[in-house]
C-alpha cells in the first residue's frame, strides 16, 4: 500500500497499518491534510480531560493561554459550552477565531494582561511577570 509521505516513519516506531472497527474511525474532513487532522483527537481529549479535571462550576472563569492554537481552541469551545467565562490570551491574528467562539479575547502583543483583566490577578499579587507568551 502506497501511505502519503507524512504518515511513514523513519524511525519504524509506529506499524504501517493497523486495524480498528469504522465505529472508531472518522473520515478526513475535506481540505484537512492527514497530519493535521491526526492531531485533531489529541488536542479535543486534552481538552476535554482538562475542563473535567478542573470541575469548574458554570460561569467560573477560565484563562486559557494562546487560545489561538490547537488545544486552546479545543478548550475554549467546550468551556464556552459549559458556562464557563473564557478569557484567552494570543496574538493579533488569533482574535477573530477565538472571538467566534465565544471567547473574551485579550491581544498579549498589544496590551497587558493583568491590566486588561485585572478580576485573574488576585489583589495580593504584584503582576510583575507577563502572563501571556507569544
Amino acid at each position: 500500500m502506497n501511505y502519503p509521505t507524512e504518515w511513514r516513519s523513519q524511525s519504524s516506531s509506529y506499524a504501517g497499518t493497523t486495524v480498528l472497527s469504522a465505529l472508531n474511525s472518522a473520515r478526513i474532513p475535506e481540505g484537512l491534510s492527514a497530519t493535521v487532522a491526526a492531531t485533531l483527537p489529541v488536542a479535543g481529549t486534552t481538552a476535554v480531560d482538562v475542563l473535567d479535571q478542573l470541575g469548574l462550576p458554570a460561569r467560573a472563569t477560565v484563562l486559557v493561554n494562546g487560545v489561538g492554537g490547537g488545544v486552546g481552541l479545543a478548550v475554549a469551545r467546550p468551556a464556552v459550552g459549559r458556562g464557563l467565562r473564557v478569557i484567552g490570551t494570543g496574538s493579533t491574528a488569533k482574535r477573530e477565531h477565538a472571538e467566534a467562539t465565544g471567547v473574551r479575547f485579550i491581544d498579549c502583543t498589544a496590551e497587558d494582561v493583568a491590566a486588561a483583566a485585572p478580576e485573574l490577578v488576585p489583589a495580593s499579587v504584584c503582576s510583575r511577570q507577563p502572563i501571556c507568551s507569544t
